[in-house]
């Protein structure tokens, strides 16, 4: 059981000044291992300390400008991905199948999107742009392609736990994709690279108190069927929607709406879910969702701190 504590305020101002000294190193850093190795240890001292910002029913408002510190320090690191995969860039001249057509499809719509970017200042190249809240233009972009195609399309949205009232992350956290009905069903996802920025990336996010943990592309890593697929979208910017794939694309996102609490009391650290297609499609329909199987406790934001505040959360081999 957490102890009832409450942070010295004269104490507070030398906790920020911590990570003043965090954010002087990372600028100074030589390598990029170093900028992680320095974002890391921030993490850990923010666990370590969120103890004291806790009164054994809620966080204390001041704790606020810790995670807005951690927020800054992570702005630090460059667009780097955990998974570099180049995105193709290539239409057909004569659609000879309705896949091809899929293909011109994503060449047009990734065009657009990067024009789309430009427009609002990006000077990055298409592979290296954070695509976080393009999602909707996106989808919206794909929709409109696809009847000029006359493919049958639907834009279709991923809340947090599958679940839009639960408003786990105060509105934020969804995600946008088209789900297309032709001869066969694809799904195709062209922003799907940003949930592979390693500052969202870092297993050590995960247990802080009021943070979201780490975004989909992380643990897409940890299975190799799940990292096939995610090198498949990251490429191809679509896939044939089957029952293992579908649960592999919707794996990621279950699973990183787990936090810390839920690893702390379940001991569960196999990165996986117990989800069928079937289930999937019933989440995905506003029929089920996520919250009727796991303790809202567990999922969205960690309202207290980890217990141990030092508790690895990563692979058991």
């Amino acid at each position: 059981m957490i102890m009832k504590q409450v942070v010295d305020v004269f104490n507070y101002p030398s906790i920020l000044d911590t990570y003043y000294d965090y954010q002087d190193f990372l600028q100074h850093a030589h390598s990029e291992e170093e900028k992680i190795r320095i974002l890391k240890s921030a993490y850990s001292y923010t666990k370590k300390i969120a103890s004291q910002f806790y009164d054994g029913q809620s966080m204390s408002p001041l704790f606020i400008e810790c995670r807005r510190k951690l927020i800054s320090l992570e702005d630090e690191l460059p667009n780097q991905f955990i998974l570099n995969v180049s995105p193709k860039f290539e239409s057909k001249p004569m659609p000879s199948s309705e896949e091809n057509m899929i293909q011109n499809l994503v060449f047009k719509a990734r065009k657009i999107l990067f024009q789309y970017a430009k427009f609002r200042g990006e000077t990055k190249p298409f592979e290296q742009i954070d695509f976080m809240n393009y999602c909707s233009y996106a989808a919206h972009v794909i929709h409109g392609l696809c009847r000029s195609f006359h493919l049958p399309c639907v834009e279709m949205v991923i809340y947090p736990a599958f679940c839009k009232e639960a408003f786990l992350y105060g509105g934020c956290g969804f995600h946008y994709f088209c789900f297309l009905h032709g001869q066969q069903n694809y799904i195709v996802d062209i922003t799907y690279s940003q949930f592979f920025l390693l500052r969202r990336s870092l297993l050590e996010r995960i247990g802080i108190p009021g943070f979201a943990g780490c975004a989909p592309g992380i643990f897409m890593m940890m299975d190799e069927g799940r990292k096939n697929l995610a090198m498949k979208i990251l490429q191809d910017g679509y896939f044939l929607v089957q029952e293992d794939t579908l649960k592999q694309y919707l794996d990621g996102f279950a699973i990183c709406n787990r936090n810390g609490i839920y690893y702390e009391e379940t001991q569960d650290f196999s990165f996986t879910t117990d989800y069928t297609f079937f289930d999937y499609i019933d989440f995905l329909r506003g029929k089920d969702h996520q919250l009727a199987h796991e303790p809202s406790k567990h999922l969205g934001l960690s309202l207290r701190p980890l217990q141990p505040f030092d508790l690895k959360i990563e692979p058991r081999i």
